[in-house]
């Protein structure tokens, strides 16, 4: 397969990530992906010749080498005839569920890989609620090493029950499990005689033919602004960024916020020219038929369905630091391009990760918890509902002195 072919246009693009515990096989799954499409170059071709290791294809880091764990989130590309795909290979273990959330973020699916003998762990339930908080299309669980259990048809259909009933409270839009043994290629390009019993797809087929849905599709466009600029030729400011969501034309009413002032769309302009139309996420500058005052970290939001700004919110989070997040402690808040200062006002609840309900948070959440809480800004943020855009109503917090960041949330109204 060509990288031409790749990164065409003519086929469309499935964006998964790979997630589970760690030694599920999630680094050799991928590898087996790339070999079986011809998705790899020739010097890892060569060096699978002399020792067929598919988890080296991925773990490029050294410290994932020596130590046989995946740390970073390592992007890779590869096609068929039917779709073009870009894997993000989240990490396994527990310390590394930051990474997990960066690779989930960005991603259609998420790809969660069971050991067969050891069937499911803290970490399968986490990737999934991460998976059902960022409001992924589709979940697929790959119950992995099946020829560890003799291609046992029992064991399969019990993780199987284990499964769908650990994950009935997230409320997944789609679940699809299916049986394969990564090392092998078994269900994953092609059928494996010791699994006859099993009648759905191979992992391929099944990638090949997932349908992603846009919860998002015929709303307006949103688009913070990145850059003011000021045109050489005085012709007027126009305002640059990506358009998080949604769709801009020309002659459309937009709403500036916080502040609210109104006017219409003149003209939107691309590296490659002039459009009429644009969906995200295309990079664009427009125009407008007034002179308003726009500055960076703005939101730019079609009038038939602006969003409403407010300082009080409800956040649902996933702590990424060490250092606990407590009531009444002040971050900075990015959302979109607005960044501004917030206090914890409360502490909600937090997420029971063996039963994945939500409880009393107490006093403080911990490294790698997952829970609900109240902020307050000190000024008006506008953005919508992460329920309602999923493309626009999502935030990181980070500590207000070092910028680092500590926690990445899904917001929502009081």
């Amino acid at each position: 397969m060509s990288l031409e072919h790749v990164l065409s246009d003519d086929v469309s693009l499935l964006r998964f990530a790979t997630a589970g515990s760690v030694d599920d096989g999630k680094s050799t799954l991928i590898g087996r992906l790339l070999y079986d499409t011809k998705g790899l170059f020739e010097d890892q071709i060569e060096a699978l010749e002399q020792e067929f290791d598919l988890a080296k294809i991925t773990d490029g880091l050294r410290a994932e080498r020596e130590q046989g764990i995946t740390i970073d989130v390592a992007h890779r590309y590869f096609a068929t005839p039917k779709r073009r795909f870009m894997i993000a290979d989240c990490p396994g273990h527990t310390q590394y569920t930051r990474n997990a959330i960066t690779g989930m973020s960005h991603a259609d699916v998420a790809l969660l890989l069971v050991d067969a003998r050891l069937g499911i762990q803290t970490q399968t339930r986490r990737h999934a609620q991460l998976a059902s908080m960022l409001g992924l299309s589709a979940v697929i669980v790959c119950i992995n090493k099946m020829d560890l259990v003799d291609w046992s048809a029992e064991r399969y259909h019990q993780i199987e029950t284990e499964l769908r009933d650990a994950f009935a409270p997230l409320q997944l839009r789609t679940l699809h499990i299916l049986p394969l043994s990564a090392l092998l290629g078994s269900n994953v390009n092609h059928r494996e005689p010791q699994l006859s019993w099993f009648t759905g797809p191979t992992l391929l087929e099944l990638l090949e033919n997932i349908e992603i849905d846009s919860v998002t599709a015929g709303l307006g466009g949103r688009m913070p602004v990145q850059l003011v600029l000021r045109p050489e030729n005085g012709a007027g400011r126009c305002y640059a960024g990506r358009v998080a969501g949604g769709t801009f034309s020309v002659g459309d009413e937009v709403v500036l916020l916080p502040r609210g002032n109104r006017t219409k769309i003149r003209s939107i302009d691309t590296f490659d020219g002039p459009l009429q139309s644009v969906q995200a996420p295309k990079s664009i500058s427009m125009t407008f038929e007034d002179d308003v005052d726009v500055a960076r970290g703005d939101l730019i939001a079609t009038a038939k369905d602006a969003p409403q700004a407010h300082r009080r919110w409800e956040l649902t989070i996933a702590w990424m630091s060490e250092t606990p997040l407590k009531a009444e402690k002040t971050y900075l808040m990015k959302v979109g391009t607005q960044k501004t200062r917030v206090v914890v006002r409360r502490l909600d609840t937090r997420l029971n990760l063996e039963t994945l309900q939500y409880i009393s948070a107490g006093q403080q959440l911990d490294l790698n918890d997952i829970g609900r809480i109240e902020i307050e800004a000190m000024e008006d943020v506008a953005v919508d509902k992460y329920s309602d855009r999923p493309d626009i109503g999502r935030c990181i917090l980070m500590d207000p002195w070092s910028k680092e960041t500590v926690g990445a949330g899904l917001l929502g109204t009081l």
